[in-house]
């Protein structure tokens, strides 16, 4: 049985992270984009904001090193631009 330790650059480990919470923010800007534009009966609209609202919320605290006021107004922005997209003629059918 081999007993070795593997060690992995710090640099190689931001990277791997940097990788990581930028498809995640690709996927929650995307995705819920997609998603709001593919339903449309508002209440479900409703409930996806909250939904790809906490993702985000959760995503920032878990991912960055980011401080609760910087959070809230990050999610602020990001729940507006999204409730402006379903509110807009771009997100109607």
């Amino acid at each position: 049985m081999n007993d070795s330790i593997v060690t992995v650059s710090e640099k190689r480990i931001s990277q791997v992270v940097a990788a990581i919470s930028s498809t995640i923010a690709a996927i929650l800007l995307i995705g819920a984009v997609v998603n709001l534009y593919l339903v449309t009966k508002a209440s479900t609209r409703l409930w996806l904001i909250g939904v790809y609202m906490t993702g985000f919320a959760l995503s920032l605290t878990l991912l960055t090193n980011a401080r609760r006021p910087e959070i809230f107004a990050a999610t602020a922005a990001y729940t507006a631009v999204l409730v402006v997209f379903i509110s807009g003629n771009l997100g109607s059918k």
